[in-house]
């Protein structure tokens, strides 16, 4: 795994397990698929992937110092919030990363039930693709003699969405055809970022986001998904 800023471009044959991010999302086994359903589930995914590709785009930095509420990294960068110094008390690096599905373009259809399962599954392809990296960033850690944190998002818990401004400078991704509006939403629609934070390997307990979000009891992700990144 590079450590300079490196862009992947990963083939959606990588992600076998889309499969089970999609049966989270919408609660449909792509293995039984229900009658209803079966006109619209795998066009739905081929209508996600028509002439759209999951990159993504990371960097290790250097963490430079910590405060109650911010973390000064390399190049200039502050991470502001309650959070991040938390989540990066033991750490001298971290990993900055973008996933995004370049290209994905919602098909034209009046056809709603083909219209919800292709976001759905452009939506599984792309947390099935940052779990993916995660544990690219597990292999690159304990071949090293690390760990790392859990993945944590802008936006989320005391880590304010404005910190994108941040990880857009260290990341500069327009090169692959992301941006940021001026609300610090990312484009296009299907782009994530986050950040790992790499700690001893004797770290002990690392802060988890599910343990602060307010949907954690009802959210589909919350046994195998954000809480297993």
């Amino acid at each position: 795994m590079e450590m300079n800023r490196t862009i992947l471009h990963v083939p959606c044959t990588q992600l076998p397990a889309a499969d089970e991010f999609f049966r989270r999302l919408s609660g449909v086994d792509t293995s039984n698929i229900p009658e209803a359903y079966v006109d619209a589930v795998e066009p739905g995914r081929a209508a996600a992937l028509n002439g759209s590709e999951v990159i993504i785009l990371h960097r290790f930095v250097d963490i430079l110092s910590k405060s109650e509420e911010e973390v000064i990294l390399e190049d200039n960068v502050v991470l502001k919030g309650k959070i991040p110094p938390r989540v990066l008390k033991d750490c001298g690096k971290m990993v900055v990363f973008m996933v995004t599905l370049r290209g994905y373009i919602p098909p034209e259809t009046d056809d709603m039930m083909l219209e919800y399962m292709a976001d759905t599954w452009a939506s599984a392809y792309l947390e099935c693709a940052q779990a993916w990296f995660a544990g690219q960033v597990n292999r690159w850690a304990a071949d090293n003699g690390f760990a790392r944190t859990h993945l944590w998002c802008p936006g989320q818990y005391e880590f304010p969405l404005e910190n994108q401004v941040g990880v857009y400078s260290l990341l500069q991704p327009e090169e692959v055809g992301c941006g940021l509006t001026k609300h610090y939403m990312m484009t296009p629609v299907k782009t994530v970022s986050g950040i790992f934070g790499i700690t001893p390997k004797d770290a002990g307990l690392q802060l988890k986001p599910c343990d602060f979000c307010c949907f954690r009891k009802t959210c589909p992700g919350s046994d195998k998904g954000c809480a297993a990144i």
